[in-house]
């Protein structure tokens, strides 16, 4: 069987860029699937020969609302970025007192 090439915007989802939008769509496409070829013959998956495209649409739902987690590329990468932001010191942290930051920018704080 001949298959066209998969499409470029599938590696960005292999990379956990966009899996949300994907997932929710292919949900949708999997739940008209088994309302449009399976739920006319029964109406539970187990009678009908549906259970593959409703565990898909389930699925496929749930990372759409939850995201891809922390295995995806996308998630790998971001966390790197943070933790080398972190190392170099480039991000301030919430705990960094007014005066420290106020004259690390040349200004003078209240009360000086």
């Amino acid at each position: 069987m001949n298959r066209p090439p998969p499409a470029p915007a599938s590696a960005t989802r292999k990379a956990g860029s966009g899996n949300r939008v994907a997932a929710l769509l292919r949900s949708g496409s999997m739940a008209y699937a088994y309302f449009d070829v399976h739920q006319a013959q029964a109406a539970l998956p187990i009678e009908n020969g549906g259970e593959m495209a409703a565990m898909f649409c389930w699925s496929l739902l749930l990372i759409a609302a939850f995201g891809p987690g922390r295995w995806a590329l996308a998630s790998a990468l971001l966390s790197r970025r943070r933790s080398d932001a972190a190392a170099t010191g480039s991000a301030w942290s919430r705990n960094t007192p007014t005066s420290v930051r106020a004259e690390h920018a040349g200004r003078r704080v209240a009360g000086d």
